[in-house]
């Protein structure tokens, strides 16, 4: 594991030690980043240091101007400084590493929406690609099958509200959308990737409770008995947040090992650097679905529990 350590230090090293978190976002991602994704050679990769420091002088100036006159800075001068950043990358690349850099802020803009999916229930294709090991053509039309659906779900929602239509219709319109989409989706890809999606909309249905592996259920069994709740109803819905807690958790190991063992082939295999900072961002997305989750059923919980049975949760570990 040694190899795979080190390639995680070197890769926090360099986003901590090249130009600011502003800078390599705009940029599209840090040095160490691009010129991997990239494969610059040495003389790029100095000219790319120089364009990202002269970027942060150029931020602090702008940010300096506009402190002097009391104010801020405005969404148009930022936008104004990323598109020139960017225009100072590409005057670094050679023709055929300018589809590359595009391609690579394009993925990362699109991993930027996988939350969205989540938030309403509709397989992601990052996940489907890390677990099930879709095709990229297969996941360009799960991809464009979700982004429309979460378009059509905000769509209906808008209009249902200002209807002043009741929330359990909402809900039923909604899980009308879901359902045609994932219909649409199971019909994408060969009768392998059909098979795979199908087992896995098995599991994906399920409850959260009733997805728990069974330490997990021992654990939640467990948890809710020195709770020691009175009342039925807030027994259920206790229950319920808290194995939701615990399965978000559970996945977020799953996927912790799932990237250890990605870095490692890579790093054995002697695969493309740019294959880690992919893997890097690919799980890190859905690390950051399931702790934002994680976060919103944590703060329900905090929300309607007294003191008492909140600290046994967080001696439990489901709370923080």
């Amino acid at each position: 594991m040694r190899p795979l350590v080190a390639a995680l230090l070197l890769a926090v090293a360099a986003l901590a030690a090249g130009a600011s978190e502003e800078a390599n976002r705009a940029g599209g991602g840090s040095f160490e980043e691009l010129r991997a994704v990239l494969e610059l050679d040495a003389q790029q990769g100095t000219r790319l240091q120089a364009v990202y420091r002269d970027a942060d002088a150029e931020l602090q100036r702008l940010r300096g101007d506009a402190r002097s006159r009391g104010a801020v800075l405005t969404i148009d001068q930022l936008v104004t400084w990323q598109d020139g950043l960017r225009q100072r990358v590409k005057d670094v690349l050679r023709p055929q590493q300018l589809g590359l850099y595009e391609a690579w802020i394009e993925k990362k803009r699109r991993l930027g929406d996988e939350y969205d999916k989540a938030l309403f229930g509709i397989p992601n294709a990052t996940e489907l690609k890390l677990k099930l090991g879709h095709a990229p053509e297969t996941l360009d039309k799960v991809q464009a099958i979700a982004d429309q659906a979460v378009a059509d779900i905000r769509k209906r929602m808008a209009e249902m509200r200002g209807a002043g239509q009741p929330v359990a219709a909402i809900g039923d319109a909604v899980n009308g959308l879901r359902t045609d989409a994932m219909r649409k989706m199971a019909d994408c890809g060969t009768s392998s990737e059909k098979l795979k999606f199908a087992n896995y909309l098995k599991t994906w249905l399920k409850t959260p409770a009733e997805k728990l592996s069974r330490p997990e259920v021992d654990r939640l069994d467990r948890t809710m008995k020195q709770l020691e709740l009175a009342d039925g109803a807030m027994s259920d819905r206790v229950q319920a947040l808290v194995a939701a807690i615990l399965w978000h958790q559970e996945e977020n190991a799953t996927l912790r090992r799932g990237l250890g063992k990605e870095l490692l082939m890579t790093l054995l295999q002697k695969r493309p650097e740019g294959e880690v900072w992919a893997a890097l961002y690919e799980y890190g997305t859905l690390f950051d679905i399931h702790n934002r989750r994680i976060k919103a059923l944590r703060d329900d919980l905090k929300s309607m529990l007294a003191t008492r049975p909140i600290a046994k949760l967080v001696a439990e570990g489901v709370l923080e």
